[in-house]
């Protein structure tokens, strides 16, 4: 089996020397590598050394630095049966190549993953991430795989039109998304491969990188689904229909994403549903009487509740609390991710990174290994509760064992949170 490796270099020359070689280390010898430079500075005079001291079947030199149109250009050329993508600043365990191969020969599978070690500038360990095996990975699709040190058949990527050139950023989450359900897939659980952190990479800004993920998302979701608007509120009835008010008025600003009906849960005096006509729209009520029902950990009772006797015809409950604004592109991505993963659930979360440590009676030990929760596969999220859209039919059917989703908040997205200002369902 032939493998194509390419390296992607864009003014990485301080690491390039050990990416190639690490791919000329390799144990399997039937790989075609592929140096491909992306426009990078002084490629004149640095470029000539390093194809003077390697030699590479093929090298690529680009006029522009697009990491996915220089993919594609590479799958254009390439002749192995599969491909692997190296970038410039990382580096193969030296059995990467060999290990990966014999996965994908002993599954007959389109793409193999592997865990990897995260290095520091200067090539030093500081974690090893890793993620669960496939069988359970497919479990949890919203969960992608690494973008590099990832096997992929060289048709397969080709009959799938290739790397989108529009994704600058998290395409490992756009190719997961094509191969989801599609592709056979497996993945090893040894670290084939270091990935370097230092100040240049783009993962740095996650705000960025959870923009980039709304992006790709939207693009194989564009269409979003039919949804009952809830907003919960732990406030008395005309206090509720004031912001009812406001939120209906907010709503009809905007057509892309208008619910068909708008429900509000409140604190009265008894419990009852009514419907309430506002100046710019029609609400359904839903008083609570008992107001622990309205605790966020309640809040799928209260859905129940609802929809045993109101019967919505839309298929989603989107909900909202007081506290948290309106906010149309965390809605709409909610929504998303309930229709592409099949959630039966989506909670928006963060990840959790902060140090958490437990006294064993003599000092305080961390609680993981890794000291932070900031294991990218195997991660810890904390839920703010901003917007959750639950599954109408798992209402109807008594909702046990549900399957939970996640959409992740950017930072300025959990004010609320943080604030301590939540005193919502």
């Amino acid at each position: 089996m032939r493998v194509t490796v390419y390296i992607l270099h864009h003014n990485q020359w301080k690491y390039l020397d050990q990416a190639v070689q690490s791919v000329f280390d390799q144990t399997y010898d039937n790989i075609e590598i592929i140096l491909v430079d992306n426009n990078s500075k002084d490629a004149d005079v640095f470029l000539p050394d390093f194809v003077g001291r390697f030699k590479f079947d093929k090298v690529l030199h680009r006029s522009d630095s697009n990491l996915k149109r220089a993919a594609n250009e590479v799958l254009a050329v390439s002749t192995g049966e599969y491909v692997l993508r190296l970038d410039a600043d990382d580096y193969f365990h030296e059995s990467a190549v060999q290990i990966m191969v014999d996965k994908a020969k002993a599954k007959t599978t389109d793409f193999v993953s592997t865990d990897y070690f995260m290095v520091n500038d200067v090539g030093e360990t500081i974690g090893q991430f890793y993620k669960n095996s496939i069988i359970d990975f497919a479990k949890r699709p919203d969960v992608p795989m690494h973008g590099a040190c990832c096997l992929i058949r060289t048709d397969f990527l080709r009959a799938s039109g290739g790397y989108n050139v529009g994704v600058l950023m998290q395409d490992g989450y756009d190719v997961w998304l094509a191969l989801s359900g599609i592709a056979r897939g497996e993945h090893i659980n040894l670290p084939l491969f270091s990935y370097r952190r230092h100040s240049k990479n783009i993962s740095n800004d996650s705000d960025k990188l959870i923009d980039a993920r709304r992006n790709i998302l939207a693009s194989y979701c564009p269409n979003l689904p039919r949804y009952t608007l809830s907003y919960f509120t732990r406030a008395p009835l005309q206090v509720a229909l004031v912001a009812a008010k406001e939120l209906v008025c907010i709503i009809a600003q905007t057509d892309a994403l208008s619910p068909n009906e708008v429900v509000v849960f409140c604190r009265g005096e008894h419990n009852s549903v009514t419907q309430v006509d506002l100046p710019s729209g029609q609400i359904t009520v839903v008083e609570r009487s008992d107001p622990e029902a309205l605790e966020k950990n309640a809040v799928t009772q209260c859905l129940m509740d609802f929809e045993a006797t109101h019967h919505t015809s839309t298929p989603f409950f989107a909900c909202i609390y007081q506290k948290a604004a309106l906010n149309f592109p965390i809605l709409a991505g909610a929504l998303r991710s309930a229709v592409t993963f099949e959630a039966d659930v989506v909670h928006s979360v963060r990840r959790e990174t902060m140090n958490l440590y437990y006294h064993d009676g003599v000092g305080l030990k961390p609680l993981s290994d890794n000291v932070m929760f900031t294991n990218e596969r195997s991660i810890v999220f904390k839920r703010y509760p901003v917007c959750d859209v639950y599954r109408s039919i798992r209402l109807q059917n008594g909702y046990s064992d549900p399957k939970i989703g996640h959409f992740l908040l950017k930072s300025d997205e959990t004010a609320v949170e943080v604030n301590h200002e939540w005193d919502v369902a």
